[in-house]
């Protein structure tokens, strides 16, 4: 018998829809990975600008404070894996936020 692992789709961009994770996560099986795009060259200026401005800043706030962070108790309790390259410029400083 083979594993099946469902995969969804986050986000395809910085500026995305969050209705996706909500919908995943009110499915009966919710996916086991879910993957979220937030890097283009536009948004490398963008982060770098951040980053320059703050030392705790170069990363994807929309992906905390839109697309996961509202849900994150609820993605946790479904052991949903999260793949992302939110973390921009800053990973270390994601981290820390998505912990608080």
């Amino acid at each position: 018998m083979s594993k099946v692992v469902r995969i969804g789709a986050g986000s395809g961009m910085l500026f995305d829809s969050a209705l996706g994770v909500e919908g995943m996560l009110s499915c009966k099986v919710p996916p086991n990975y879910i993957i979220f795009d937030h890097l283009a060259e536009a948004t490398m200026t963008h982060f770098l600008q951040m980053r320059q401005a703050s030392e705790e800043m170069g990363y994807s706030s929309n992906f905390i404070d839109i697309h996961v962070g509202p849900y994150l108790d609820k993605l946790m309790a479904a052991g949903v894996k999260l793949i992302t390259n939110a973390g921009g410029l800053n990973p270390q400083a994601a981290v820390r936020a998505l912990e608080k």
